[in-house]
């Protein structure tokens, strides 16, 4: 199963979950203190309240399945160790992040994005790979710092896309 289908089955099960107590302690309550036709009542509305927000929820996982992700690599004619010093200059100049975690044993960077009206922030993710003696490849990554996110405006290209040019490659080959 993919991911993706596997939060979907998660969001459901919490989404019924989250119904279904409430409504077995409503039909309880009604059992126990009302007559037979407000019980009717109450236990068709009520029954009529679960399949309307399953519904919903159905809907929101099947039109929205899965959070923003953007992902690209890029190959450059520069050895790792001066690419992967140029990507954490890269990092620390852009005034965004808010915190920058360096692995330069496995030339990789982590760093988190400030909250702004468009997203809560997001999560950058850099690793640099020597490819060979004088060339190396970078993946970049953004996703959402919240689980939930379903929406990101297209902060997640945009953050892909100012890194690229940040990085000032010229002639490199970018795979989305």
């Amino acid at each position: 199963m993919t991911s993706a289908r596997v939060s979907r089955i998660r969001y459901f099960s919490l989404a019924m979950l989250v119904v279904m107590c409430p409504m077995t302690i409503l039909v309880f309550v009604v059992d126990t203190f009302f007559t037979s036709a407000a019980r009717t009542f109450f236990v068709t509305v009520g029954i009529g309240c679960v399949c309307l927000l399953v519904l919903i929820c159905l809907f929101v996982l099947i039109k929205h399945p899965a959070r923003p992700v953007a992902e690209a690599t890029v190959s450059v004619d520069e050895p790792a160790d001066a690419l992967y010093r140029r990507a954490t200059q890269t990092m620390l100049e852009r005034r965004d992040v808010t915190g920058l975690a360096k692995d330069p044993e496995l030339l990789a960077l982590d760093a988190q994005t400030r909250a702004s009206f468009r997203s809560h922030g997001e999560r950058i993710h850099m690793r640099v790979r020597a490819v060979g003696p004088s060339t190396s490849e970078v993946v970049i990554r953004s996703e959402p710092l919240q689980r939930l996110t379903r929406f990101d405006y297209g902060k997640n290209e945009r953050n892909l896309r100012e890194l690229v040019n940040s990085l000032q490659i010229s002639g490199a080959k970018t795979d989305p």
